[in-house]
Protein backbone atom coordinates (compact mmCIF):
# COMPACT_ATOMS: atom_id res chain seq x y z
CA UNK A 1 0.00 0.00 0.00
CA UNK A 2 2.46 2.65 -1.16
CA UNK A 3 5.22 1.80 1.33
CA UNK A 4 8.77 2.94 0.94
CA UNK A 5 12.18 2.51 2.42
CA UNK A 6 15.57 4.17 2.59
CA UNK A 7 19.03 2.66 2.44
CA UNK A 8 21.81 4.57 4.17
CA UNK A 9 25.41 3.95 5.08
CA UNK A 10 26.04 3.39 8.80
CA UNK A 11 28.28 6.10 10.23
CA UNK A 12 29.49 5.97 13.81
CA UNK A 13 28.88 9.58 14.86
CA UNK A 14 30.38 11.64 17.64
CA UNK A 15 28.09 14.33 19.02
CA UNK A 16 30.72 17.01 19.26
CA UNK A 17 32.31 18.58 16.24
CA UNK A 18 35.87 19.68 16.99
CA UNK A 19 36.20 23.45 16.47
CA UNK A 20 39.26 22.83 14.30
CA UNK A 21 36.90 21.30 11.69
CA UNK A 22 34.81 24.43 11.08
CA UNK A 23 37.02 25.31 8.10
CA UNK A 24 36.44 21.82 6.70
CA UNK A 25 32.68 22.24 7.12
CA UNK A 26 32.88 25.54 5.22
CA UNK A 27 34.87 23.91 2.41
CA UNK A 28 32.37 21.04 2.16
CA UNK A 29 29.51 23.53 2.01
CA UNK A 30 31.27 25.58 -0.68
CA UNK A 31 31.86 22.42 -2.75
CA UNK A 32 28.19 21.44 -2.45
CA UNK A 33 27.13 24.97 -3.45
CA UNK A 34 29.30 25.02 -6.59
CA UNK A 35 28.51 21.55 -7.95
CA UNK A 36 25.27 20.74 -9.73
CA UNK A 37 23.79 24.20 -10.14
CA UNK A 38 20.38 24.84 -11.79
CA UNK A 39 18.57 27.91 -13.11
CA UNK A 40 15.42 27.38 -10.98
CA UNK A 41 14.66 27.15 -7.28
CA UNK A 42 13.21 23.87 -6.03
CA UNK A 43 14.01 20.18 -5.88
CA UNK A 44 12.79 17.13 -7.84
CA UNK A 45 10.91 15.66 -4.86
CA UNK A 46 9.38 16.57 -1.50
CA UNK A 47 11.72 17.06 1.41
CA UNK A 48 10.93 17.29 5.11
CA UNK A 49 11.49 20.10 7.58
CA UNK A 50 10.48 19.79 11.24
CA UNK A 51 8.67 16.58 10.32
CA UNK A 52 6.46 18.29 7.73
CA UNK A 53 6.68 17.56 3.99
CA UNK A 54 7.74 20.52 1.84
CA UNK A 55 6.78 20.58 -1.80
CA UNK A 56 9.63 21.84 -3.93
CA UNK A 57 7.96 22.62 -7.25
CA UNK A 58 10.55 24.40 -9.40
CA UNK A 59 10.11 28.17 -9.79
CA UNK A 60 12.21 30.79 -11.55
CA UNK A 61 11.10 33.46 -9.07
CA UNK A 62 12.78 33.05 -5.67
CA UNK A 63 10.20 35.15 -3.79
CA UNK A 64 7.35 33.06 -5.22
CA UNK A 65 9.16 29.82 -4.37
CA UNK A 66 9.99 30.94 -0.83
CA UNK A 67 6.45 32.14 -0.11
CA UNK A 68 4.65 29.10 -1.57
CA UNK A 69 6.95 26.35 -0.36
CA UNK A 70 8.40 27.66 2.89
CA UNK A 71 6.28 30.37 4.55
CA UNK A 72 2.76 29.26 3.53
CA UNK A 73 3.18 25.72 4.95
CA UNK A 74 4.45 27.13 8.27
CA UNK A 75 1.53 29.55 8.55
CA UNK A 76 -0.94 26.80 7.61
CA UNK A 77 0.55 24.48 10.27
CA UNK A 78 0.24 27.22 12.92
CA UNK A 79 -3.48 27.60 12.10
CA UNK A 80 -4.40 23.93 12.43
CA UNK A 81 -6.46 22.58 15.30
CA UNK A 82 -4.29 19.47 15.49
CA UNK A 83 -0.51 19.23 15.05
CA UNK A 84 -0.24 16.53 12.39
CA UNK A 85 3.38 15.90 13.32
CA UNK A 86 2.79 15.09 17.00
CA UNK A 87 -0.94 14.31 16.96
CA UNK A 88 -1.43 16.80 19.81
CA UNK A 89 -4.22 19.30 19.92
CA UNK A 90 -3.13 22.92 19.46
CA UNK A 91 -2.85 24.93 22.66
CA UNK A 92 -4.13 27.98 20.77
CA UNK A 93 -7.79 28.93 20.75
CA UNK A 94 -9.76 29.01 17.50
CA UNK A 95 -9.65 32.81 17.59
CA UNK A 96 -5.85 32.83 18.04
CA UNK A 97 -5.40 30.38 15.15
CA UNK A 98 -7.63 32.55 12.94
CA UNK A 99 -5.63 35.64 13.90
CA UNK A 100 -2.37 33.88 13.03
CA UNK A 101 -3.85 32.94 9.66
CA UNK A 102 -5.01 36.49 9.01
CA UNK A 103 -1.66 38.03 10.01
CA UNK A 104 0.21 35.32 8.10
CA UNK A 105 -1.72 36.06 4.91
CA UNK A 106 -1.07 39.78 5.36
CA UNK A 107 2.65 39.03 5.77
CA UNK A 108 2.67 36.88 2.62
CA UNK A 109 0.94 39.63 0.61
CA UNK A 110 3.32 42.30 1.87
CA UNK A 111 6.41 40.25 1.06
CA UNK A 112 5.07 39.38 -2.41
CA UNK A 113 4.47 43.07 -3.17
CA UNK A 114 7.47 44.48 -1.33
CA UNK A 115 10.06 46.45 -3.25
CA UNK A 116 12.59 45.84 -0.47
CA UNK A 117 12.19 42.05 -0.60
CA UNK A 118 12.14 41.82 -4.39
CA UNK A 119 14.79 44.39 -5.28
CA UNK A 120 17.13 44.52 -2.32
CA UNK A 121 17.03 41.13 -0.62
CA UNK A 122 16.33 38.65 -3.43
CA UNK A 123 17.35 40.58 -6.56
CA UNK A 124 21.14 40.30 -6.11
CA UNK A 125 20.85 36.52 -6.56
CA UNK A 126 18.24 36.68 -9.35
CA UNK A 127 20.66 35.97 -12.20
CA UNK A 128 22.92 33.58 -10.29
CA UNK A 129 22.54 29.83 -10.83
CA UNK A 130 20.79 28.04 -7.97
CA UNK A 131 23.04 25.91 -5.77
CA UNK A 132 22.23 22.67 -3.99
CA UNK A 133 21.44 23.64 -0.39
CA UNK A 134 21.39 21.58 2.78
CA UNK A 135 18.23 23.46 3.77
CA UNK A 136 18.42 23.00 7.56
CA UNK A 137 22.02 23.72 8.40
CA UNK A 138 22.81 24.42 12.05
CA UNK A 139 25.23 22.98 14.62
CA UNK A 140 22.70 20.34 15.70
CA UNK A 141 22.78 18.90 12.17
CA UNK A 142 26.56 18.55 11.97
CA UNK A 143 28.46 15.76 13.69
CA UNK A 144 31.87 14.12 13.36
CA UNK A 145 32.46 10.69 11.89
CA UNK A 146 33.67 8.55 14.80
CA UNK A 147 36.14 6.62 12.62
CA UNK A 148 37.89 9.38 10.68
CA UNK A 149 36.82 12.55 12.51
CA UNK A 150 35.51 14.22 9.33
CA UNK A 151 32.34 16.32 9.56
CA UNK A 152 29.00 14.83 8.49
CA UNK A 153 25.90 16.91 7.71
CA UNK A 154 22.59 15.40 8.86
CA UNK A 155 18.89 16.18 8.56
CA UNK A 156 18.96 17.81 5.15
CA UNK A 157 15.88 19.47 3.70
CA UNK A 158 17.56 20.08 0.37
CA UNK A 159 16.52 22.41 -2.42
CA UNK A 160 18.20 24.52 -5.07
CA UNK A 161 18.45 28.20 -4.23
CA UNK A 162 20.88 31.00 -3.38
CA UNK A 163 23.78 29.63 -1.30
CA UNK A 164 23.28 32.39 1.27
CA UNK A 165 20.14 30.58 2.46
CA UNK A 166 22.25 27.87 4.08
CA UNK A 167 23.96 30.56 6.14
CA UNK A 168 20.88 32.52 7.18
CA UNK A 169 18.15 29.88 6.95
CA UNK A 170 17.83 29.48 10.72
CA UNK A 171 17.30 33.23 11.13
CA UNK A 172 14.40 33.23 8.64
Amino acid sequence: AGGGFAVAEWIDLRNRLDSSLTGTVGEMLATMHTEGQLQECGFPCETFFRGRPYKNSPKKDLVEFFLETRLEPEIAAACKKMDTKTGRKSELSRREREEIGSLGNLLLDRIADSYVWRQMIFAPSKEEPRSLLHGDLWLGNIAANGQNGKPVALGASSWYGPPEFDLVGRAL
